[in-house]
């Protein structure tokens, strides 16, 4: 059922990307990444050297969370896709409460708009969301020590508290990209570009990054 769901994403979101093909479209960039790896501070400051928003798992949770379903979804699916969306969301409303399914279509809606728009989104799947569409995938991940590391000195907590802060948040990732799309989050065919921050400073990987999403955007044009 998960290859329905995918499928039909992929329909929905070739639709709405047919409808601004004649503008030129800011870049999206998915920054999926470990907790404690400085993936969100990178995150931050691409947003704003690339002059897109930048939405968070905070943001896009508040949002989804606080918004309607729109009722146009479904309708913008077309003939072949619709069914397998019928199907799958059957199936996932049998093994979900509904507010999941709700978040879930509100998550699709909000990653449609933000790829018409242009933005960094953080985590939440977007990755798998957007997949096959013109959007640069980046993962940012880090040892656990380096992570916890990290951690302990922003949070001002024991090492032993941050690591297993780590831990927890990490499993809580894998757990929500499994849940929601039948994924495992660390699997690098899914993304891009996957980059370790143990190894490198901050300003030397911000400019790899940068470079490596430019390269890719130019190579749309």
């Amino acid at each position: 059922m998960s290859g329905d769901i995918h499928q039909t994403l992929q329909a929905l979101i070739r639709v709405e990307h047919l409808r601004g093909t004649q503008t030129k479209r800011s870049p999206v960039v998915t920054v999926s990444h470990d907790y404690g790896c400085g993936g969100r501070s990178l995150a931050r400051r691409l947003s704003h050297a690339l002059g897109v928003p930048l939405y968070d798992q905070a943001l896009l949770d508040s949002i989804a969370a606080s918004t309607g379903i729109d009722a146009a979804l479904l309708a913008r699916l077309d003939e072949q896709a619709r069914p397998h969306w019928t199907q799958w969301l059957t199936h996932f409303q049998a093994l979900h409460r509904q507010e999941q399914v709700q978040y879930y279509l509100q998550l699709v809606n909000l990653c449609l708009n933000i790829l018409q728009q242009g933005g960094v989104i953080v985590g939440r799947g977007a990755h798998i969301i957007l997949a096959n569409h013109p959007v640069f995938r980046l993962r940012i991940v880090g040892g656990c020590d380096h992570c916890a590391a990290r951690i302990a000195n922003r949070e001002g907590v024991d090492f032993a508290t941050a690591r297993g802060m780590a831990e927890q948040a990490n499993r809580e990732k894998r757990r929500f990209i499994w849940d929601y799309f039948h994924r495992e989050l660390d699997d690098p065919r899914a993304f891009d570009l996957v980059v370790n921050s143990d190894r490198m400073d901050d300003e030397r990987l911000f400019g790899l990054l940068l470079n490596a999403i430019e390269a890719f955007q130019s190579r749309r044009t």
